[in-house]
């Protein structure tokens, strides 16, 4: 039977003017007893208001003896089928010192001093939220040459003008479909695979590195490292197709030679991976990439939640499913 006032948990996150984060460790609990400072209480929902605040403020007094100042709601968890709901505060300000009471220990650490081994799962969704935060000031201070780098992106536009080609009876006739196919390859040969030491080049690992986003630069070298055939891969049909076809009229060695029928082919209207899906495909994957960031750079962010549906979708990438399908098709 499902209870009907439920409960609620309301954690606050306090820092001191050295920046360090109020940890406690909860008295007599052996599993998971680290958290930030904490209590429960019944019924669900938060009562509005002044009301809501003074719960906070006392709460937080009873369980750690401090007072603290305009507590601010950050975040809210909830289950609503038990139901219970977890309000996470931000104090700026707060007067007294700590004291054990209901906790074993207190200690004041910086971000990267917290262990979050020991954390249960609603201390860990508190620390989620402080390392968001935290990311979040970080990033913001790069916002003016985030925000124009965003917009030089936006101005390509190159997947949508392709596509438009692709998807018309233009792309019949084989000079155009080809004329779509270099188009596309030069946009990626400048967006994906210029030198690293090109530190100032609108390059989406460039856009990543402001990011400070390892993990999502990771995640494009598997794409250009993804096997095509033989010793070639996503990299190197984009670099040679572009560079001894197009940019360049060099002498052609026999592998270029080979690297451009492979494309025109495997590319092909009739071929094993026709340009209109694998332009959806790397459009999706780098899209999502650029939103992901966007999304996790606080204010930045901020207005993702009124763009369009087409933008929107774009979050939704599962991003593996997309090398997984690439990789099928480059390897059937």
């Amino acid at each position: 039977m499902l209870r009907t006032t439920g409960s609620k948990r309301v954690s606050v996150i306090i820092q001191d003017k050295k920046r360090r984060y109020l940890i406690a460790e909860k008295a007599g609990v052996e599993e998971e007893p680290i958290e930030f400072p904490s209590f429960s209480c019944k019924d669900a929902k938060l009562p509005e208001g002044d009301e809501g605040i003074k719960l906070v403020t006392e709460g937080i007094k009873e369980v750690i003896g401090i007072e603290i100042e305009n507590p601010k709601l950050i975040e809210t968890f909830f289950d609503d089928e038990y139901p219970f709901y977890h309000y996470i505060f931000r104090v700026e300000k707060y007067s007294g010192s700590p004291v054990k009471g209901y906790y074993d220990g207190i200690y004041w650490q910086k971000l990267d001093e917290i262990n979050c081994e020991g954390m249960s799962w609603i201390a860990l969704q508190v620390y989620q939220k402080v390392s968001e935060c935290a990311y979040c000031l970080k990033i913001c201070d790069k916002k003016p040459e985030i925000d124009i780098f965003i917009q030089e992106y936006m101005s390509h536009d190159a997947g949508r003008m392709v596509s438009e080609i692709l998807d018309s009876p233009a792309s019949d006739n084989k000079d155009a479909y080809n004329m779509a196919l270099r188009y596309y390859f030069s946009h990626l040969r400048a967006w994906l695979v210029e030198s690293p030491n090109l530190k100032k080049n609108r390059t989406i690992q460039n856009f990543l590195i402001m990011y400070e986003r390892q993990d999502l630069l990771d995640e494009v070298n598997a794409v250009l490292d993804l096997q095509v055939k033989e010793s070639w891969t996503v990299r190197t049909l984009i670099r040679d197709f572009v560079d001894k076809n197009i940019a360049h009229y060099d002498q052609m060695k026999t592998e270029t030679e080979q690297i451009i029928s492979f494309c025109e082919q495997i590319f092909s209207k009739e071929g094993r991976y026709p340009l209109i899906e694998f332009v959806q495909d790397i459009e999706f994957y780098m899209m999502s990439l650029v939103l992901e960031c966007w999304y996790y750079a606080g204010e930045m962010g901020s207005m993702i939640s009124e763009t369009t549906v087409d933008f929107a979708v774009f979050m939704d990438v599962n991003r593996q499913d997309v090398l997984d399908r690439m990789h099928s098709k480059f390897n059937p």
